[in-house]
């Protein structure tokens, strides 16, 4: 084997993998696996809730949506969809927007009547993103506080186990509210162990309401690793797929 055909394999793998777990193609995947699904309204949260939507909205092109991602994330492609509506706000640490983008997912949340149905569609970033506190937490104190952890190196885990007991709409809270038919909720981990209850600080959790709907993993680092090792089958490579091991801090990886 040339170092030529070496290169373009490697560059066919991490293509595999990239595009397994690229916001727009994992939802599309989800979809097409899942059982039928009609939603009322799409709400995205997230770093990768734009690619998320054009992946639901390729399917469902004329459902309503409401986007919530980080500055300078958005595109022109939801010009041709007059139904969608977006908010940018700030990341890791949450600003004004974060809250105003907190209060407009209640709203929207609450305002949905008994027969409808959600696509709740939740990626990394969501924790800051989207914020609603109780009247004894300022958001200069959530600053604060998410600034400390951050610098003091804390993991991901820790931070949003922190943030779900200030928050009005994390672990699981916001979903309660809901008071439709069924809300299904697709989330792309960016977490150790890829729990619903750590992504987004459990924004898209429900275990605390199975009645009102179900959650699922629909990208991840071990499915990005299984899409690798499936293309390299398929190129007559032998494989060797490893656990996850990527996680720490930087400095002592």
């Amino acid at each position: 084997m040339t170092a030529d055909t070496r290169k373009k394999q490697l560059g066919q793998l991490f293509d595999a993998a990239v595009s397994a777990v690229s916001g727009r193609q994992a939802v599309t995947n989800a979809i097409a696996e899942d059982a039928p699904f009609s939603p009322s309204l799409i709400i995205a949260v997230g770093k990768a809730a734009v690619g998320m939507t054009l992946g639901a909205l390729d399917e469902w092109p004329d459902c309503p949506a409401l986007v919530i991602t980080k500055y300078g994330h958005l595109t022109d492609e939801f010009d041709a969809f007059p139904g969608v509506r977006v908010m940018e706000a700030a990341h890791p640490v949450p600003d004004e927007n974060s809250l105003s983008a907190g209060k407009l997912l209640i709203d929207s949340i609450e305002a949905l009547p008994a027969e409808s149905h959600v696509l709740f569609l939740v990626s990394g970033g969501a924790s800051a993103l989207a914020e609603a506190l109780p009247s004894d937490v300022s958001l200069s104190e959530l600053k604060a506080m998410t600034d400390k952890m951050l610098a003091t190196g804390k993991t991901i885990d820790q931070i949003n186990t922190r943030r779900k007991t200030h928050s009005l709409i994390k672990g699981g809270k916001l979903i309660e509210r809901f008071p439709g038919r069924w809300i299904r909720v697709y989330a792309i981990s960016d977490v150790e162990g890829d729990s619903i209850a750590v992504i987004g600080s459990g924004l898209g959790d429900t275990k605390r309401s199975p009645d009102k709907g179900t959650s699922r993993i629909i990208a991840s680092n071990k499915i990005a690793r299984q899409a690798a090792a499936s293309k390299a089958e398929q190129l007559d490579l032998a494989v060797m797929e490893n656990s996850e091991t990527l996680y720490g801090d930087i400095y002592e990886l």
